[in-house]
Protein backbone atom coordinates (compact mmCIF):
# COMPACT_ATOMS: atom_id res chain seq x y z
CA UNK A 1 0.00 0.00 0.00
CA UNK A 2 1.91 3.52 -1.17
CA UNK A 3 0.77 6.16 1.84
CA UNK A 4 -0.82 9.24 1.07
CA UNK A 5 1.42 12.39 1.21
CA UNK A 6 1.56 13.64 4.40
CA UNK A 7 2.31 16.42 6.72
CA UNK A 8 4.00 15.74 10.65
CA UNK A 9 1.50 16.47 13.67
CA UNK A 10 3.80 17.28 15.91
CA UNK A 11 3.46 20.71 16.25
CA UNK A 12 -0.28 21.13 16.75
CA UNK A 13 -1.80 24.51 17.95
CA UNK A 14 -2.11 24.14 21.92
CA UNK A 15 -5.06 23.46 24.08
CA UNK A 16 -7.14 26.90 25.40
CA UNK A 17 -7.10 26.82 29.30
CA UNK A 18 -10.78 26.01 30.88
CA UNK A 19 -11.61 28.81 32.60
CA UNK A 20 -11.78 29.44 36.66
CA UNK A 21 -9.07 26.35 36.71
CA UNK A 22 -6.90 28.18 39.21
CA UNK A 23 -9.20 26.21 42.09
CA UNK A 24 -8.84 23.01 40.50
CA UNK A 25 -5.28 23.30 39.77
CA UNK A 26 -4.47 24.14 43.42
CA UNK A 27 -6.75 21.57 44.69
CA UNK A 28 -4.74 19.27 42.13
CA UNK A 29 -1.48 19.81 43.37
CA UNK A 30 -1.80 19.13 47.02
CA UNK A 31 1.10 16.17 47.63
CA UNK A 32 -1.13 12.78 47.18
CA UNK A 33 -0.38 10.46 50.64
CA UNK A 34 0.57 7.11 49.97
CA UNK A 35 -2.30 5.89 52.47
CA UNK A 36 -4.62 7.76 50.56
CA UNK A 37 -3.95 5.71 47.44
CA UNK A 38 -4.08 2.40 49.35
CA UNK A 39 -7.62 3.23 50.68
CA UNK A 40 -8.97 2.93 47.18
CA UNK A 41 -7.32 -0.20 46.35
CA UNK A 42 -8.56 -3.78 46.71
CA UNK A 43 -6.51 -6.13 48.31
CA UNK A 44 -4.51 -3.49 50.29
CA UNK A 45 -1.75 -6.48 51.83
CA UNK A 46 -0.48 -6.49 48.32
CA UNK A 47 0.70 -3.17 47.66
CA UNK A 48 3.44 -1.16 48.70
CA UNK A 49 3.30 2.49 48.40
CA UNK A 50 5.88 5.27 49.16
CA UNK A 51 5.57 8.66 48.81
CA UNK A 52 8.62 11.24 48.20
CA UNK A 53 8.33 15.28 47.80
CA UNK A 54 11.27 14.91 45.17
CA UNK A 55 13.70 12.57 43.97
CA UNK A 56 16.07 11.70 41.06
CA UNK A 57 14.29 8.75 39.28
CA UNK A 58 11.23 7.10 40.94
CA UNK A 59 12.75 4.02 38.37
CA UNK A 60 16.19 4.60 39.71
CA UNK A 61 15.05 4.19 43.28
CA UNK A 62 13.13 1.13 42.77
CA UNK A 63 15.80 -0.20 40.17
CA UNK A 64 17.97 0.11 43.24
CA UNK A 65 15.68 -1.32 45.31
CA UNK A 66 15.36 -4.56 43.42
CA UNK A 67 19.15 -4.75 43.56
CA UNK A 68 19.09 -4.89 47.00
CA UNK A 69 16.49 -7.58 47.48
CA UNK A 70 13.83 -5.45 48.42
CA UNK A 71 10.32 -5.52 47.16
CA UNK A 72 9.69 -9.30 47.59
CA UNK A 73 7.34 -9.42 50.51
CA UNK A 74 4.49 -7.70 48.66
CA UNK A 75 2.99 -7.99 45.00
CA UNK A 76 3.69 -5.11 43.91
CA UNK A 77 6.39 -1.53 45.23
CA UNK A 78 4.94 2.02 43.84
CA UNK A 79 6.89 4.85 44.44
CA UNK A 80 4.77 8.53 43.79
CA UNK A 81 6.61 11.48 43.21
CA UNK A 82 5.82 15.57 43.72
CA UNK A 83 9.04 16.26 41.61
CA UNK A 84 11.53 14.37 39.72
CA UNK A 85 15.15 16.21 39.22
CA UNK A 86 16.49 13.69 37.10
CA UNK A 87 13.09 11.86 35.06
CA UNK A 88 14.45 10.01 32.16
CA UNK A 89 12.03 9.44 29.16
CA UNK A 90 12.45 6.88 26.12
CA UNK A 91 15.49 7.34 23.98
CA UNK A 92 17.53 9.07 26.91
CA UNK A 93 15.34 12.41 27.11
CA UNK A 94 14.77 14.40 29.77
CA UNK A 95 11.42 14.13 31.81
CA UNK A 96 10.28 17.37 33.86
CA UNK A 97 7.12 18.65 35.58
CA UNK A 98 6.49 21.56 37.93
CA UNK A 99 5.81 20.11 41.38
CA UNK A 100 2.66 18.29 41.84
CA UNK A 101 1.38 19.09 37.79
CA UNK A 102 1.56 15.55 37.17
CA UNK A 103 1.56 11.90 38.05
CA UNK A 104 4.85 10.85 38.23
CA UNK A 105 5.39 7.50 39.23
CA UNK A 106 7.14 3.72 38.85
CA UNK A 107 5.70 0.23 39.77
CA UNK A 108 7.82 -2.62 40.50
CA UNK A 109 6.20 -6.45 39.89
CA UNK A 110 8.19 -9.32 39.65
CA UNK A 111 7.70 -11.92 36.93
CA UNK A 112 9.68 -14.86 37.54
CA UNK A 113 7.06 -17.27 35.36
CA UNK A 114 7.38 -15.11 32.52
CA UNK A 115 10.08 -15.98 29.70
CA UNK A 116 12.29 -12.62 29.20
CA UNK A 117 11.24 -12.40 25.85
CA UNK A 118 7.76 -11.40 26.74
CA UNK A 119 8.58 -9.18 28.85
CA UNK A 120 8.58 -6.18 26.93
CA UNK A 121 4.95 -6.27 27.12
CA UNK A 122 4.54 -4.83 30.70
CA UNK A 123 4.49 -0.88 28.37
CA UNK A 124 1.52 -1.97 26.98
CA UNK A 125 0.11 -3.24 30.10
CA UNK A 126 1.04 0.19 31.88
CA UNK A 127 -0.48 2.48 28.48
CA UNK A 128 -3.71 0.14 28.72
CA UNK A 129 -4.12 1.21 32.31
CA UNK A 130 -3.52 4.58 31.71
CA UNK A 131 -5.87 4.21 28.98
CA UNK A 132 -9.04 3.15 31.14
CA UNK A 133 -7.93 5.29 33.97
CA UNK A 134 -7.71 8.69 32.29
CA UNK A 135 -11.14 7.06 30.16
CA UNK A 136 -12.50 6.85 33.74
CA UNK A 137 -12.49 10.76 34.50
CA UNK A 138 -13.96 11.66 31.23
CA UNK A 139 -11.71 11.93 28.76
CA UNK A 140 -12.99 9.40 26.25
CA UNK A 141 -10.69 10.46 23.49
CA UNK A 142 -7.60 8.64 25.96
CA UNK A 143 -5.81 6.21 23.47
CA UNK A 144 -1.99 4.98 22.55
CA UNK A 145 0.59 5.57 20.04
CA UNK A 146 2.80 2.71 19.57
CA UNK A 147 4.62 1.78 21.94
CA UNK A 148 3.32 3.23 24.68
CA UNK A 149 2.86 6.85 24.69
CA UNK A 150 -0.48 7.92 25.99
CA UNK A 151 -2.47 10.24 23.44
CA UNK A 152 -5.55 12.54 24.33
CA UNK A 153 -6.99 14.14 21.40
CA UNK A 154 -4.13 13.32 19.14
CA UNK A 155 -1.51 14.89 21.86
CA UNK A 156 0.88 13.62 24.19
CA UNK A 157 -0.21 13.81 27.78
CA UNK A 158 2.10 10.75 29.53
CA UNK A 159 4.78 8.72 28.35
CA UNK A 160 5.94 5.10 30.12
CA UNK A 161 9.43 3.57 30.42
CA UNK A 162 10.24 -0.04 31.65
CA UNK A 163 13.37 -1.37 32.88
CA UNK A 164 13.90 -5.13 34.07
CA UNK A 165 16.13 -5.92 37.23
CA UNK A 166 16.66 -9.52 37.22
CA UNK A 167 12.82 -11.08 37.48
CA UNK A 168 11.71 -7.37 38.70
CA UNK A 169 10.18 -4.87 36.35
CA UNK A 170 10.03 -1.24 36.83
CA UNK A 171 7.62 0.80 34.74
CA UNK A 172 8.06 4.45 35.24
CA UNK A 173 4.57 6.58 34.39
CA UNK A 174 4.84 10.31 33.96
CA UNK A 175 1.34 11.57 33.36
CA UNK A 176 0.60 15.25 32.64
CA UNK A 177 -1.86 16.22 34.87
CA UNK A 178 -2.71 19.79 35.65
CA UNK A 179 -0.32 21.25 33.79
CA UNK A 180 -1.00 24.86 32.01
CA UNK A 181 -0.44 25.35 28.14
CA UNK A 182 2.81 27.19 29.36
CA UNK A 183 4.07 24.39 31.40
CA UNK A 184 3.60 21.69 28.93
CA UNK A 185 7.52 20.43 27.95
CA UNK A 186 6.83 20.01 24.10
CA UNK A 187 4.53 21.58 21.57
CA UNK A 188 2.22 18.64 20.56
CA UNK A 189 1.91 17.87 24.26
CA UNK A 190 -1.62 18.37 26.25
CA UNK A 191 -2.55 17.97 29.96
CA UNK A 192 -5.66 16.38 31.71
CA UNK A 193 -6.35 20.16 32.85
CA UNK A 194 -5.86 21.28 28.75
CA UNK A 195 -8.30 18.58 27.37
CA UNK A 196 -11.15 19.32 29.70
CA UNK A 197 -11.26 16.73 32.34
CA UNK A 198 -13.92 17.30 34.92
CA UNK A 199 -11.32 15.65 37.70
CA UNK A 200 -7.68 16.19 38.52
CA UNK A 201 -7.72 14.45 41.16
CA UNK A 202 -4.42 12.76 41.38
CA UNK A 203 -5.17 10.30 44.05
CA UNK A 204 -7.79 8.75 42.46
CA UNK A 205 -5.61 8.58 39.32
CA UNK A 206 -3.05 6.87 41.05
CA UNK A 207 -5.55 4.23 42.32
CA UNK A 208 -7.68 3.38 38.98
CA UNK A 209 -4.03 3.30 37.34
CA UNK A 210 -2.69 0.83 39.96
CA UNK A 211 -6.15 -0.96 40.10
CA UNK A 212 -6.13 -1.94 36.33
CA UNK A 213 -2.54 -2.21 35.92
CA UNK A 214 -2.19 -5.43 38.81
CA UNK A 215 -5.38 -6.39 37.18
CA UNK A 216 -3.38 -6.71 33.39
CA UNK A 217 -0.14 -8.33 35.48
CA UNK A 218 -2.20 -10.98 37.16
CA UNK A 219 -4.02 -12.19 33.76
CA UNK A 220 -0.54 -11.83 31.69
CA UNK A 221 1.62 -13.67 34.78
CA UNK A 222 -0.99 -16.69 35.18
CA UNK A 223 -0.22 -17.48 31.46
CA UNK A 224 3.10 -17.02 31.44
CA UNK A 225 3.19 -13.95 29.24
CA UNK A 226 1.33 -15.09 26.67
CA UNK A 227 -0.30 -11.60 25.36
CA UNK A 228 -2.75 -13.50 22.81
CA UNK A 229 -3.85 -16.25 25.30
CA UNK A 230 -4.83 -13.49 28.50
CA UNK A 231 -6.37 -11.31 25.55
CA UNK A 232 -3.34 -8.46 26.17
CA UNK A 233 -2.77 -7.95 22.37
CA UNK A 234 -6.28 -7.71 21.15
CA UNK A 235 -7.29 -5.05 23.95
CA UNK A 236 -4.13 -3.11 23.19
CA UNK A 237 -4.45 -3.38 19.40
CA UNK A 238 -8.27 -2.00 20.67
CA UNK A 239 -6.80 1.43 21.94
CA UNK A 240 -4.12 1.95 19.27
CA UNK A 241 -4.23 5.26 17.55
CA UNK A 242 -1.05 4.61 15.37
CA UNK A 243 -2.80 1.57 13.13
CA UNK A 244 -4.36 2.55 10.61
CA UNK A 245 -2.34 5.67 10.56
CA UNK A 246 0.41 7.38 8.16
CA UNK A 247 3.45 6.83 9.84
CA UNK A 248 6.98 7.88 9.76
CA UNK A 249 9.45 5.71 12.08
CA UNK A 250 12.70 7.08 12.38
CA UNK A 251 15.00 4.68 13.73
CA UNK A 252 18.05 3.81 16.20
CA UNK A 253 20.46 3.83 12.91
CA UNK A 254 18.84 6.83 11.75
CA UNK A 255 17.32 5.58 8.70
CA UNK A 256 13.40 7.06 8.09
CA UNK A 257 10.68 4.83 7.17
CA UNK A 258 7.39 6.00 6.04
CA UNK A 259 4.56 3.97 5.62
CA UNK A 260 0.96 2.39 6.97
CA UNK A 261 0.97 1.01 10.09
CA UNK A 262 -0.47 -2.00 9.79
CA UNK A 263 -0.62 -4.86 12.84
CA UNK A 264 0.85 -5.30 16.29
CA UNK A 265 2.88 -8.70 16.27
CA UNK A 266 2.30 -11.05 19.07
CA UNK A 267 5.68 -10.09 20.61
CA UNK A 268 4.55 -6.12 20.28
CA UNK A 269 6.58 -5.31 17.40
CA UNK A 270 4.64 -2.63 14.97
CA UNK A 271 4.58 -3.51 11.25
CA UNK A 272 4.49 -0.84 8.74
CA UNK A 273 3.66 -1.19 5.17
CA UNK A 274 5.97 0.30 2.61
CA UNK A 275 6.10 1.04 -1.07
CA UNK A 276 8.56 -1.33 -0.94
CA UNK A 277 6.77 -4.20 1.16
CA UNK A 278 5.68 -4.61 5.38
CA UNK A 279 8.07 -3.84 7.37
CA UNK A 280 8.59 -4.89 11.01
CA UNK A 281 9.98 -2.65 14.47
CA UNK A 282 10.40 -3.38 17.31
CA UNK A 283 12.35 -0.48 18.01
CA UNK A 284 11.09 3.08 16.61
CA UNK A 285 10.28 6.65 17.19
CA UNK A 286 7.18 7.15 15.55
CA UNK A 287 5.26 10.10 14.77
CA UNK A 288 1.62 10.38 13.09
CA UNK A 289 1.39 12.27 9.99
CA UNK A 290 -1.87 13.92 8.39
CA UNK A 291 -3.25 14.25 4.63
CA UNK A 292 -2.16 17.33 3.02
Amino acid sequence: MTPRPAADQRNPEPDPEPANAAAAIDRSRLPVRADAITALLPESARWSIATTLETGSTNADLAAEARAGDGRDVDCRVLVAEVQVAGKGRLGRVWTAPPGAGLTMSVLVTVPTVPPARRSWIGAIAGLALVEAVRSVGVPTAALKWPNDLLVAGRKSAGILAEAVGDALIVGIGLNVSLRSAELPRPDATSLLLSGSPSLDRTALAAALLGELISWVDRWRAVDGDADACGLRQAYIAVCATLGQTVRAELPSGEHIVGVAQQITADGALVIGTPGGARTFSAADVFHLRST
